[in-house]
């Protein structure tokens, strides 16, 4: 997404270390779930100067994470609108991402 190069590099490289786990662990009863929130309202996010679709309350959102993890998903994703449209977002081919992306943060600015 625009504006959260870090961010995002980071979320994708503990991905990447907790599916290479999950490989490396598959004799060990470890269970290891990734989670992917959409935007959770907190302090933090409050200070945002974008929008945040479908944005969830942390209770919201750790009855998510919680039910998830107690169901021993691999992966815990949410909400589903925004899930959808990153996920539609990546079947595009590159060119056509970026150029998405692009209008979509000169609209959000």
């Amino acid at each position: 997404m625009p504006r959260s190069q870090a961010y995002g590099a980071s979320k994708v490289a503990m991905e990447y270390l907790f599916n290479s786990l999950r490989v490396d662990l598959v004799g060990e009863s470890i269970d290891i779930t990734v989670v992917r929130p959409g935007f959770v309202k907190t302090p933090l996010t409050d200070r945002n100067d974008f929008p945040m679709p479908f944005a969830q309350t942390t209770a919201e959102a750790a009855e998510k994470i919680m039910k998830g993890i107690s169901k021993r998903h691999w992966l815990v994703q949410f909400p589903w609108p925004l899930v959808w449209l990153m996920n539609s977002i990546a079947c595009l081919p590159l060119r056509a991402q970026v150029w998405l992306l692009q209008k979509i943060a000169r609209t959000s600015l």
